[in-house]
């Protein structure tokens, strides 16, 4: 699981507003757990409380603090995070284009 990659992406959904971290994690849950790898939400919580601690420590980091208590977003003053948002945007760009390709090529039955 690549909780690390699931949490940049909810940061940069979340905008300059920023998410909390309660919401991140469960966000974070949502998309790595599964009927064949389920995983617990206080050990994700643990897991991202941590990543974010550690990832806000300086003003460069890609990670800052907001106004609120508890809110967090991609530090917009960061290079790694431009690189981000570049990456992710490239990401969802294909996918955009992945779903349109696929057409409907099935034949149709006649009614009697």
């Amino acid at each position: 699981m690549n909780y690390d990659r699931e949490i940049y992406k909810v940061l940069v959904e979340a905008g300059n507003a920023g998410i909390s971290l309660q919401k991140l994690s469960r966000h974070v849950h949502n998309a790595c757990n599964s009927l064949f790898n389920p995983v617990e939400l206080c050990d994700v919580h643990s897991y991202v409380t941590l990543f974010v601690q550690r990832n806000s420590s300086s003003p460069t980091s890609s990670i800052e603090r907001t106004s609120q208590r508890g809110v967090y977003r991609l530090n917009p003053n960061a290079n790694s995070t431009k690189e981000l948002k570049i990456q992710f945007a490239k990401h969802d760009a294909n996918t955009d284009d992945m779903q349109k390709k696929s057409e409907d090529f099935s034949l149709m039955l006649p009614f009697e």
